[in-house]
């Protein structure tokens, strides 16, 4: 099976540069320090879709040249802002299309885009006569079971990100997983043989902000990669502390940071 994945954003929730930031990599201007926030796309010959739809979403797929005709839809790892704001760029699609889009998440992350988005889902949408293309119509994945998209068969998996269950996609021999701390023993069996993972590392150990309960390190992005014995690892939701140009330096040769705008053949 072939595929290609496009990372649209590496960043971390606040994106690189921040706001108010004159550190060394938010003011250097260089293009693989620039990180919107985290999502990737992903495309086969007969249709494409996305893993997360953040703020920076209308950005992210503008200077794409894509169809939207074979545009499949979003899934969902999780919950917060930074992975599901972009949901009202979605309606640009919907109108364009006229017709309605599928989302795929969890039972604890559908419940989140149903309280926030309420007017967006379509049950709710249909009772008050609005625009049937005009909705989103949501799709339950739960863990461990695998789905299909359009012939492609996709296996969710979840981890810890902090105290809340994220989920992470496996399909076929690569697999995505952007915020995570703690990988469960069932989720690494799922993992066994995947040969390229995109997995989220905010900063080195030695120039941490604090010590994140909630998101892995680089040296422990790594170790979980050679723990799952991948051939590929590339580093994803890297915050300011990550200087792509000097950081790759210090990488094994196997692994890599990501970059906005990074293509990786499957």
């Amino acid at each position: 099976m072939n595929f290609k994945v496009r990372v649209l954003g590496c960043g971390d929730s606040l994106g690189v540069p921040r706001l108010g930031c004159y550190c060394n990599v938010c003011s250097s201007g260089l293009d693989k320090n620039r990180r919107t926030r985290s999502s990737i796309a992903i495309f086969f010959d007969s249709g494409w879709f996305i893993i997360d739809a953040t703020p920076d979403l209308k950005n992210q797929l503008l200077p794409l040249k894509v169809d939207y005709n074979k545009f499949l839809g979003v899934l969902f790892s999780h919950p917060h802002a930074d992975h599901i704001l972009g949901i009202e760029d979605l309606r640009s699609i919907s109108l364009s299309l006229r017709k309605e889009l599928s989302i795929y998440a969890s039972h604890e992350t559908l419940i989140e885009i149903y309280s926030r988005f309420f007017y967006r889902v379509s049950y709710i949408r249909k009772k008050v006569n609005a625009l049937p293309w005009d909705t989103l119509n949501s799709i339950l994945i739960n863990h461990g079971e695998v789905f299909n998209l359009d012939g492609v068969n996709i296996v969710p998996f979840f981890a810890y990100h902090g105290d809340i269950k994220v989920t992470g996609f496996r399909i076929h021999d690569f697999a995505y997983l952007p915020d995570c701390k703690i990988l469960p023993d069932e989720s690494r069996i799922l993992l066994k043989n995947v040969q390229t993972l995109i997995l989220g590392a905010l900063w080195s150990k030695n120039k941490a902000e604090i010590m994140n309960p909630k998101h892995l390190t680089v040296e422990e992005a790594v170790e979980l990669g050679e723990e799952l014995k991948v051939e590929r690892l590339y580093l994803t939701h890297l915050s300011h502390k990550v200087d792509y140009y000097e950081d790759m330096k210090m990488l094994p040769n196997w692994v890599e940071f990501c970059y906005d705008g990074l293509e990786i053949e499957q």
